[in-house]
């Protein structure tokens, strides 16, 4: 779209912010767009108390990057684009499931520390994490207990653990039909495989 550009010293960057100008011939003047960094990942920006992935004009000047500077990879503006509504994009949904069953629950968790939260036992079979945008760990990782209080073992392609992250892969699943006692989520959690059975 010739008339919606953001301004930027260099073609690669580092860069710590990031303006748009809509130009007054364009359609859409609430046009947003989102800049990638070289991961292909979104960059998450800020301009006074809005936090986004997306970015618009409004007048209102620069958005910072938040996490310093960043090399950019793209720019990409979209009509679907929309700002985050308030508190959204911030959050680690667990999403328990049985397909077979039809049961599903969904439990929230904040970042920055552990955090342990009692669960309806189910029975599941999968499990997902879905990390919001705004999250600044997005390798954040959860693990579900057993009623025996033991780790569940999930599987995921070719990944057998006892935590589990998003990564944007969906879901994993239980190698067996367990009942759940609580659900953890902690920003010091890694991976951590399972020994073969």
């Amino acid at each position: 779209i010739s008339n919606l550009h953001s301004q930027h010293p260099s073609p690669n960057g580092p860069f710590t912010t990031v303006e748009l100008h809509v130009g007054k011939s364009v359609r859409n003047p609430a046009s947003r767009c989102q800049i990638l960094d070289t991961a292909g990942k979104p960059i998450v920006l800020q301009r006074g108390p809005n936090t986004d992935i997306t970015f618009g004009d409004g007048n209102k000047g620069k958005w910072t990057f938040r996490d310093q500077s960043s090399k950019v990879s793209k720019v990409i503006c979209d009509p679907s684009f929309r700002q985050l509504s308030a508190g959204s994009g911030s959050e680690i949904l667990v999403q328990l499931s049985n397909q077979g069953s039809e049961l599903g629950i969904q439990v929230s968790f904040t970042e920055g520390q552990r955090q342990e939260k009692l669960v309806n036992p189910g029975p599941f079979t999968t499990v997902e994490v879905m990390v919001g945008p705004l999250v600044r760990k997005q390798d954040y990782r959860c693990q579900v207990f057993n009623k025996g209080g033991k780790a569940i073992v999930t599987t995921r392609g070719a990944n057998r653990d006892t935590t589990f992250s998003d990564a944007g892969k969906g879901e994993w699943t239980f190698e067996k039909e367990s009942e759940v006692s609580k659900v953890v989520c902690d920003p010091a959690f890694k991976a951590a495989p399972a020994a073969s059975v």
